[in-house]
């Protein structure tokens, strides 16, 4: 079951990781730091975040070495779930809204560094499956059978992304990422509309992920 602290802990390191990852897209540092290959890239990145502690804003930096190796590893799982780095992105031409792409009204800016991944049917099937799996794994601590009729229901759409998406956020949080674009196809089942665009000024809080544990325990045992 899911523990409030924990989850807090894994959030606000979410956070800063995210910081730091849109704060390195800026040029303000390379992410090709050279470390001995014999080490894991993402504890090596987490390592440089400790050693560079005291250059980096205060809201990205981590507050314990344990901390640091655990921001590590959510940027390197940030740029296997969530976004495409791009090195060396040039510049397009651009036009506001696109209304006249004469030298008048066009200039040329610098595209991205980070771009959002594209989620397809296969990571959607994925992040189904870690919603089943959720189900499953909650059954089970409770000693009673798994209702699946919850999958098919869309009233449960959420709830079962908030749950499947806390296991997965603290699998990442110990270095374990291996789901890939589906932890982001979970993410847009609860942080964006139905309709397919992200919630204004959403944030993930631990409460909603405990709220939905507590939902789908009692639906649990009142099915049993």
């Amino acid at each position: 079951m899911f523990n409030e602290e924990e989850l807090e802990r894994a959030l606000r390191l979410q956070s800063q990781a995210l910081g730091l990852l849109k704060w390195l897209a800026k040029g303000n540092a390379a992410l090709g730091f050279r470390h001995d290959p014999s080490v894991d890239q993402a504890q090596a990145f987490g390592l440089w975040a400790w050693t560079q502690h005291g250059s980096l804003p205060m809201s990205f930096r981590p507050a314990r070495r344990e901390d640091a190796v655990s921001l590590g590893v959510l940027v390197a799982s940030y740029l296997e779930c969530s976004f495409d780095w791009t090195a060396n992105p040039g510049s397009v031409l651009y036009s506001p809204d696109a209304h006249c792409f004469c030298p008048m009204c066009s200039w040329m800016v610098r595209r991205p560094r980070l771009r959002p991944k594209q989620v397809r049917r296969p990571h959607k099937l994925r992040a189904q499956r870690l919603e089943k799996d959720w189900v499953f794994a909650v059954a089970s601590e409770l000693g009673c059978p798994a209702d699946v009729r919850v999958l098919d229901e869309e009233e449960w759409r959420e709830s079962l992304a908030l749950g499947a998406y806390g296991v997965q956020l603290l699998r990442r949080v110990r270095g374990s990422c291996t789901v890939g674009v589906a932890n982001l196809a979970l993410w847009r089942r609860f942080a964006w509309t139905p309709t397919g665009s992200p919630k204004r000024g959403y944030v993930l809080r631990a409460p909603a992920m405990i709220k939905a544990e507590r939902r789908l325990t009692a639906h649990l045992l009142e099915a049993a």
